[in-house]
């Protein structure tokens, strides 16, 4: 049988077996929505962003009367969203402030987001949309374990909101020699390096000071200070809006929006549709079809009907030839 999407989980039971979801290739996590009885616009708006999700992540929705106390034990306000990720099995809150299928579709893509994620070409744009300076440290290889650990501490702190911490490994995305060589020209800056991207306002770029340790201590008191114009700008981009060469080439305008709109049908439509069918095509059955003879091609089918005689190759380039012919009147067409 089908499994409803939202799945409809009645009891505390349900939720927290729902909850304690195991790694999944069809599934990159669950949510669950969390309501009350009185909850009506909130929840028909996670109902229909379940139906827009439906395939990429589990939905399951609560909406009894003891949902405040499972919130409670959630230390969530309702309505709200509780995710688990399949990788890592943490548990992610989200309150929800609007009550519209965009939004909550909108945050449960960011709750999907990692929290210190290895930039990409292919996550880039992920980050990108969400306004924010980027933290970023570029690093010739892996990370190793103490800097790794100071940046994801950076990264889950109380000042998470207000930037995107993350990494890029120039050995696993080569394209960022060319961005350090676009901020800094030649010769580059040792490695690791973090930055300071700010894209979205000025294009300000602000390079760590290479004599500080990158701790979790250091890098915020750095943060604090450029956020103040205490600090020296590294780098400028230029404002020029990068546009495509050619007009063909803006691919981005050609695509689909990520949310289409749905076309809805109607069973009369369909069936007038079919209709329309089955009448142009019985139309087409019974209309007759004349052919007109060509010039020598009674001839040529009555070469062709006569069988050849065993050896004898007479009457092979006549035949030949009226083909020939043929061929090339039709390509005069």
């Amino acid at each position: 049988s089908r499994t409803a999407c939202p799945m409809r989980l009645k009891t505390p039971e349900d939720v927290e077996e729902y909850l304690r979801v195991k790694s999944s290739p069809y599934h990159s996590a669950v949510v669950l929505g969390l309501f009350d009885l009185s909850m009506k616009e909130a929840k028909e708006a996670f109902i229909e962003a379940a139906r827009v999700l439906n395939g990429d992540v589990m939905m399951g929705i609560y909406c009894e009367e003891d949902a405040t106390i499972l919130s409670q034990n959630y230390n969530l306000p309702l309505p709200g969203l509780v995710l688990v990720k399949s990788e890592t099995q943490k548990r992610h809150h989200i309150s929800l402030s609007e009550y519209s299928p965009g939004h909550i579709i909108e945050s449960i893509r960011r709750g999907l987001l990692d929290v210190f994620p290895e930039i990409t070409v292919g996550n880039l744009p992920a980050y990108f949309q969400r306004a924010k300076p980027l933290l970023m440290l570029y690093s010739d290889g892996p990370l190793g374990e103490r800097v790794a650990g100071e940046m994801r501490r950076v990264a889950e702190g109380e000042h998470r909101e207000d930037f995107v911490a993350c990494w890029l490994n120039l050995k696993n995305t080569p394209v960022g020699w060319g961005i350090l060589k676009t901020y800094f020209g030649s010769p580059l800056p040792p490695l690791p390096l973090l930055l300071w991207i700010n894209l979205h306002s000025g294009g300000e770029v602000f390079v760590f000071p290479s004599d500080r340790s990158l701790s979790e201590p250091d890098i915020l008191a750095w943060v604090k200070k450029l956020e103040s114009g205490q600090e020296a700008l590294g780098a400028t981009l230029s404002g020029e809006e990068w546009r495509p060469r050619l007009p063909a080439y803006d691919f981005l305008r050609k695509m689909a929006p990520t949310l289409p709109e749905f076309t809805i049908y109607s069973g009369g439509s369909i069936r007038s549709h079919r209709e329309e069918l089955e009448v142009s095509g019985g139309n087409q059955a019974r209309a007759p079809t004349k052919k007109e003879p060509t010039e020598g091609g009674a001839t040529e089918a009555e070469a062709e009907k006569e069988p050849p005689r065993g050896g004898d190759l007479r009457g092979t380039a006549p035949r030949l030839g009226a083909r020939e012919k043929q061929t090339k009147r039709h390509v005069e067409l």
